[in-house]
């Protein structure tokens, strides 16, 4: 977990932080945005982007599913963050085989 001071409060939390996963298949894509969901992540109606396919909000953190093939998560403080991103990694790699590891 990486650590992350606010300012100079001297307040210091842990935190996940965030990851990328690149050249993920529509398909899975859409299937990791299922798993949020099924993990209690709210589903956005409104994108920003045009090239956003899809955003899932678990707690503080965001996820976001990209046209191009890129899944990015803000990172944050939820507790099954980790967990949750190697559940995505399972699926990310079980379509491509192993790969060099992403951010």
């Amino acid at each position: 977990m990486a650590v992350r001071s606010a300012g100079t409060s001297g307040v210091v939390y842990r935190g996940i932080p965030d990851k990328t996963w690149r050249e993920v298949p529509l398909p899975t894509s859409f299937e990791v945005r299922n798993l949020l969901s099924k993990v209690g992540g709210g589903l956005d109606i409104g994108l920003r982007g045009g090239s956003e396919l899809w955003r899932a909000r678990l707690g503080s953190s965001v996820f976001t599913g990209y046209q191009n093939g890129t899944i990015y998560c803000t990172g944050g403080l939820e507790p099954d963050l980790q967990f949750i991103y190697l559940r995505i990694d399972e699926k990310v790699r079980g379509r491509k085989g192993p790969g060099p590891a992403s951010r």
